[in-house]
């Protein structure tokens, strides 16, 4: 079994769309950064981050 996170912010839904996509894909675990803390992230030995780019 795979030990990965992908955590998404997603603001208008695309991000978590292809996160779920890629979680699905490597059977990794799909958390939403407002709902997890550093210390659920402790367990998992590869983390995968999704989220906007704010371009000012």
């Amino acid at each position: 079994m795979n030990n990965i996170a992908v955590v998404y912010q997603s603001h208008y839904g695309t991000t978590q769309k292809y996160a779920e996509w890629i979680a699905e894909s490597l059977e990794a675990d799909l958390l939403n950064r407002k709902k997890v803390s550093v210390s659920d992230l402790s367990q998992y030995d590869m983390i995968i981050y999704g989220g906007g780019v704010i371009c000012r």
